[in-house]
């Protein structure tokens, strides 16, 4: 069974899914206190303490202002970026086989 750390065990949709249901779903991320180690280096010695912000995971989930900032800069990115079509998608794929050809 693959559980993810938000799921609920009092939730049946997490329970019915043997996995973390759309509202308790929550990404994960690197850890950034331990660069994703899971120990926090100290002296520069190999290992050192379990990092406290992952448990020692090296991941953990985002916290809410972490999902804000990550929702504001993909709502950025999608109105900065016109949208492509097939038609011009399939131009540029011709014009990169053309290029190849050369």
């Amino acid at each position: 069974m693959n559980m993810r750390p938000n799921w609920q065990a009092d939730c049946p949709r997490c329970v019915a899914s043997k996995f973390t249901c759309d509202e308790h779903y929550r990404p994960e991320i690197e850890c950034p206190e331990c660069d994703g180690e899971g120990f926090i280096r100290t002296n520069q010695w190999p290992f050192g303490p379990t990092c406290a912000a992952c448990n020692g995971e090296g991941w953990r989930p985002m916290t809410d202002d972490e999902l804000d900032a990550a929702a504001e800069r993909q709502a950025e990115d999608a109105a900065s970026e016109p949208p492509v079509t097939l038609a011009e998608q399939h131009r540029a794929a011709w014009e990169q086989k053309q290029e190849l050809r050369r």
